[in-house]
């Protein structure tokens, strides 16, 4: 069986995270920090990484005031970065 390759998406944002994200582009947070780092209800901008199987819609990211900063794919033969376009 083959493993999935996941994407690891930076994302940035200040106040509550949009939680709903998570759903809607099959994602999770990488570790304990980014999952405190999404509870947080603090004002101030915060940076959280997440894995999903696929790309990011940055669009909808944009919505929550959320933007996406960076997203990169290892698979293992080969690491993709795409900076997220301002």
């Amino acid at each position: 069986m083959r493993e999935t390759p996941w994407i690891e998406i930076i994302v940035e944002g200040a106040g509550q995270f949009p939680f709903d994200m998570l759903r809607y582009d099959s994602c999770f947070p990488k570790g304990e920090e980014d999952a405190a780092a999404m509870e947080s209800h603090r004002r101030e901008r915060r940076r959280v990484t997440l894995c999903s199987p696929s790309v990011p819609t940055k669009d909808r990211w944009d919505s929550f005031m959320w933007r996406v900063i960076e997203y990169k794919r290892k698979d293992g033969r080969f690491e993709y970065v795409k900076q997220a376009e301002e």
